[in-house]
């Protein structure tokens, strides 16, 4: 289901490149689908046919177009109740997150200072599990119904093996993070790089949608490049 960054992650299924075009959309026709993925529209009632038994994707009158006759355009929509996530950002001076619903749109945030004079790995796990339940409560979910944690921190980090090489905010080395903060959350976690995930969201919601290739800088306590 989710469309990842060619550059990456291997090429997505045509079922997941269907669902990633509804939700930056908001609403999408079955012709505009085919248009942008450039396969049949006999694919495209396939794909979203699926999507649509499994709950992902709803259909609906499109919103921007009005007919008194005939049946009305319908639309493909990603449906946000389907599940909810959570993104972390570990930072210098400010810990935050923030909860999604699966349209992608923010339910609610929550923010946490830090003090690096006592900074710990265990600390900035409790740290982490703290803007867990304080933005699940914000939104009235339980932690439990939560599907998925995302986390951005600095330094390097091997996404596929979920392991926290080095930091500027921890003196700790090769720490297995992905899977310590899982066992916290009781859900899937996901980690990498803080400007990867910054770049790889402007690429599905952001500047980025409409561009062939792109680059984002961050100035904070560094430089960053994605």
């Amino acid at each position: 289901w989710p469309c990842r960054s060619p550059s990456r992650h291997p090429s997505p299924a045509p079922c997941g490149r269907s669902g990633h075009r509804c939700r930056p959309a908001g609403q999408i026709s079955r012709i505009e689908v085919a248009e942008a993925l450039g396969i049949s529209a006999g694919s495209v009632t396939t794909l979203s046919s699926e999507l649509i038994r499994d709950g992902f994707v709803r259909e609906g009158p499109l919103a921007s177009v009005t007919t008194s006759r005939g049946r009305p355009p319908v639309a493909l929509s990603i449906r946000p109740d389907r599940g909810h996530v959570v993104g972390i950002k570990l930072a210098e001076a400010v810990h935050t997150a923030v909860l999604v619903d699966f349209a992608g749109t923010p339910v609610s945030e929550a923010r946490l200072t830090t003090d690096p004079l006592t900074r710990s790995l265990s600390g900035m796990l409790d740290a982490a599990q703290a803007l867990f339940i304080a933005v699940a409560e914000e939104a009235g979910i339980a932690p439990t119904d939560i599907a998925a944690v995302g986390m951005g921190l600095p330094g390097i980090v091997d996404h596929g093996t979920g392991a926290w090489v080095w930091s500027p905010l921890l003196p700790d080395r090769d720490t297995q993070l992905r899977d310590m903060a899982a066992q916290r959350f009781g859900c899937p976690v996901q980690i990498d790089n803080d400007v990867n995930v910054l770049t790889l969201a402007e690429l599905w919601y952001g500047a980025g949608r409409a561009q062939q290739d792109f680059a984002v800088v961050t100035i904070e306590h560094g430089v960053g490049m994605g």
